[in-house]
């Protein structure tokens, strides 16, 4: 059974460079949204997340509502272990994959198939998953003969397509996103949602941020409402969208 608990979790950093002055401080907290203190020895840091608590258990898909700079993205990169906790506690029962950001672990200056085997590896699969896999990234992405050759001269959609279908090749129990998965081009577009669809029914726990509200009206059964790096509201997602529609408003 896999499981997230977050109990009073609190997140920050250093502000290097930056001293105290009241510009300053205005400058950084419309920046991150976070909030501006300082320690006894004077250093300024950002609390990114404050008090931030919520429990998943199997069959949940939470998605993060917020403005840019309400901790979305921090929430998500500490519950891939991205992030340190400075305070509070968190535990997560279960194989977690992070999916941010398609192309990261792309080598431009090696094949297609050098970079199957390199991203495999980044997402945690053995090389014998990845030996298994590599005949449905070929048949997924139709790259054809370009899987051959070096990724710098692959296209922008090219590279998705290959990333894309690498990602989405195995099943992830803790699956935590930034956005819905997007495919390159058109032609592309109906597989790779379908494809999508799958990867997040198959997962056990999704959190994910996004900013449609049809697409997390469509994969979420409960919402997180974040401003300023706290929980604003917890609740299903047609409640936290409306919540979310009237701050916006006020």
């Amino acid at each position: 059974m896999a499981k997230i608990h977050l109990e009073n979790v609190c997140v920050q950093y250093p502000v290097y460079a930056v001293r105290t002055t009241q510009v300053r401080h205005s400058i950084i907290n419309l920046a991150t949204g976070g909030r501006i203190f300082q320690d006894s020895g004077k250093v300024s840091f950002v609390r990114a997340l404050n008090n931030v608590s919520f429990t998943l258990e199997d069959g949940d898909r939470m998605a993060l509502i917020g403005h840019n700079g309400a901790g979305k993205s921090t929430l998500l990169k500490t519950l891939a272990g991205f992030l340190p906790v400075a305070s509070g506690h968190m535990r997560v029962k279960g194989e977690l994959s992070v999916l941010f950001n398609l192309s990261n672990g792309l080598d431009p200056e090696k094949t297609g198939y050098d970079n199957i085997l390199g991203m495999g590896l980044i997402l945690g699969m053995s090389r014998k998953t990845i030996a298994r896999i590599t005949p449905e990234v070929e048949e997924f992405c139709e790259l054809g003969e370009f899987l051959d050759l070096p990724v710098r001269m692959y296209s922008d959609g090219m590279k998705v397509r290959l990333a894309f279908a690498v990602t989405t090749s195995f099943p992830h129990e803790i699956l935590i996103l930034y956005e819905a998965l997007g495919a390159g081009d058109a032609h592309f577009i109906k597989k790779a949602t379908e494809r999508a669809h799958q990867l997040y029914d198959k997962a056990r726990i999704m959190v994910m941020a996004s900013h449609s509200p049809d697409i997390v009206r469509d994969l979420c059964n409960k919402a997180l409402l974040l401003e300023k790096g706290e929980v604003r509201m917890l609740g299903t997602v047609d409640e936290v969208l409306a919540a979310y529609e009237a701050l916006a408003a006020a």
